[in-house]
């Protein structure tokens, strides 16, 4: 699931999530085609003259209607990309649309890093069992420390996977997604369901529609920030393959004509795709981070605001506990295939 909608406002969210991405999008396959146009029109640059086109592609930027042309490009390609907002998020999270061989290596491995994790919390629970049996004097304080640090970090990294009691796992959390990113996307989107039987797809607009604005608007900014670096891990990725496609192909065309300079394209094309991929590389881990703070939102909000809509939705839930209790869990399971099957 994709954090963001199409923006309804023109806030700092919009800022951020749609113009910003759009606009750098614009303006890195504006320089390129333009710096190849001039580059076949000029027939034969050497390095001097590239640098001098690269000057003269510039400078038009700043001028009023370069600046205004791209502003309003980047608005529409922001739009496209929040309008493929669920479609990228899946690209990333669940390897959709990738090759099945590398959607099945990716699973792999991340079912070996987490089969680690979970061996590692094992031992660490039979390695305690054993030192409370025999005293805490059969082991220094040094090496107690080590093993409480080693149960911390590998707990935190367990806590990034859905929780699945039925998965056979120690911690009873197992992988559904290929990647790191979409384990923490399943991890915080089951949460809901798991705690209180409010299933996040059925609920979250609901719950959505009656938070305190300064909430919401809290909610929409961190997501914001998320899709801001997803998006340009996105046109990162797709510009290493376009825009050292330009490069490669103005080379070739060069060298049919038996035109000099040709490597200088064939260069520009590696260096174009490797940096792009590099840069895609750091929004993606980047964006992890921001995706993990966002869930932590969500979930709190489910906390502190399930009985607000319930009072809503004129629900009777007899016991108000942050545990939720059984009586709760079926009442929203119950509205829950209302809402969906119209049922009752």
């Amino acid at each position: 699931m994709g954090i963001a909608d199409i923006p309804t406002n023109l806030g700092p969210s919009f800022l951020i999530r749609t113009f910003i991405p759009g606009f750098i999008a614009s303006l890195l396959f504006y320089i390129t085609f333009s710096i190849l146009s001039n580059c076949v029109e000029k027939a034969s640059p050497d390095a001097s003259e590239l640098i001098t086109l690269f000057l003269n592609v510039i400078q038009p930027l700043f001028e009023e209607t370069t600046i205004v042309s791209l502003a309003i490009l980047g608005i529409l390609l922001g739009m496209m990309l929040s309008e493929l907002d669920v479609q990228i998020y899946q690209f990333f999270g669940e390897l959709r649309f990738w090759p099945d061989f590398i959607r099945n290596w990716r699973f792999k491995k991340v079912l070996d890093d987490f089969d680690e994790i979970d061996r590692g919390l094992h031992e660490i629970k039979m390695r305690k069992k054993e030192i409370h049996q025999l005293g805490e004097s059969s082991c220094d304080d040094e090496a107690i420390r080590e093993l409480l640090e080693r149960e911390s970090e590998l707990s935190a990294k367990a806590r990034e996977f859905p929780y699945n009691p039925s998965g056979g796992s120690y911690c009873k959390r197992y992988p559904e997604a290929a990647t790191r990113f979409g384990n923490i996307i399943a991890e915080y989107e089951q949460y809901s369901e798991t705690q209180y039987g409010m299933h996040m797809m059925v609920f979250w607009q609901h719950l959505s529609l009656i938070l305190p604005s300064e909430i919401k608007e809290e909610l929409d900014l961190r997501g914001a920030k998320a899709d801001f670096l997803v998006y340009l891990s996105f046109i990162s990725l797709c510009y290493a393959f376009v825009g050292s496609a330009a490069f490669a192909g103005s080379a070739a065309l060069f060298h049919c004509y038996e035109i000099d300079n040709e490597r200088l394209f064939f260069i520009g094309a590696i260096i174009c795709f490797v940096a792009s991929l590099l840069l895609s590389y750091i929004f993606y881990s980047a964006s992890i981070y921001s995706i993990k703070n966002y869930g932590r939102y969500v979930k709190a909000v489910f906390d502190l605001y399930r009985f607000d809509l319930a009072s809503k939705m004129q629900m009777t839930i007899t016991e108000k506990h942050l545990i939720a209790g059984d009586d709760e869990v079926q009442s929203w399971r119950k509205l829950r295939k209302y809402l969906l099957d119209y049922k009752k």
